[in-house]
């Protein structure tokens, strides 16, 4: 199948989760995600794409030039992902990939998931709701990830993996002088970080679902204070940045940039050091 947004066309598998495909082809995933590539990422760069699933993201960012290190430790996943490169030999030379997750340190962790793999909801998080955790990945600390590939360059970073952004956001925070600031699309899942949080205290899975259930309706978090020392590693990136952005390249204020604000508002913030001043329309098709 081909996908074409934005004058990039790459081919992928449309047989591995079709519907993801589909929804991409038709203008109806994440269309922000590409409006903030579009914007920050250039032919010149290095991309590091964490999270990266089948790829979509990894073989249009590769479609506008730039070289990028495509990362995800889900077994279902990482074979599309290898397929969905070949199919695109134009691309490959400048696509790298690896079968592992970045986590706090160096060890050899469960992947969980809601009912299988390959459904981009895996994530090294024990979570409540998670049905399968039989597969182990190799995890690697975001520095050790760095020095084991000799990348001395990145001007582009995306992490969506499922809240296990919060068990390495203060290593990029410590690596952002080495990069020059590179600009970064994050996506926080603080409700994936408020199950483990559950699991991890409360253990017992039916008792945890009842009182997440309660949370829904009545908006008293049982463990908000954890959540809260969570989103604060959020707050400490962003104020590193000169500009912190939502996916629609609205201007996230100091005054905003707090960790309960934060939890309530926004699931996806754009850090940079360059300014959004414009934001483009996506084309899709041929």
């Amino acid at each position: 199948m081909k996908i074409s947004i934005n004058h990039v066309a790459f081919e992928v598998n449309h047989s591995f989760r079709s519907q993801y495909w589909e929804a991409i082809d038709s203008g109806n995933w994440e269309t922000g995600t590409f409006n903030v590539i579009d914007y920050f990422l250039n032919d010149s760069n290095v991309a590091l794409d964490l999270g990266c699933w089948a790829g979509p993201l990894t073989l249009y960012m590769a479609g506008k030039g730039a070289t990028v290190y495509a990362v995800d430790p889900d077994p279902e996943a990482f074979d599309a992902l290898e397929v969905n490169v070949g199919l695109n030999p134009n691309l490959s030379g400048t696509i790298h990939t690896h079968k592992l997750a970045i986590g706090a340190n160096n060890s050899q962790m469960p992947l969980h998931a809601r009912s299988g793999y390959g459904n981009s909801s895996t994530s090294l998080l024990n979570r409540t709701r998670d049905k399968v955790f039989n597969s182990l990945t190799e995890v690697v600390s975001f520095l050790n990830f760095l020095e084991r590939n000799k990348i001395t360059r990145l001007d582009f970073i995306k992490i969506d993996v499922e809240g296990g952004e919060f068990q390495f956001l203060g290593q990029v925070e410590e690596l952002l002088n080495r990069f020059e600031y590179p600009t970064i699309l994050l996506s926080l899942h603080y409700s994936h970080l408020n199950e483990s949080i559950h699991q991890s205290k409360i253990g017992m899975r039916w008792v945890s679902l009842v009182i997440m259930k309660l949370e829904q309706y009545t908006g008293f978090i049982l463990f908000r204070k954890a959540l809260e020392v969570e989103s604060r590693k959020v707050v400490s990136l962003g104020s590193r940045y000169k500009f912190v952005y939502d996916i629609n390249g609205q201007k996230v204020t100091s005054e905003e940039l707090t960790a309960n604000f934060l939890m309530k508002k926004y699931s996806d913030l754009v850090f940079s050091n360059q300014e959004w001043t414009e934001h483009s329309s996506i084309n899709y098709g041929t």
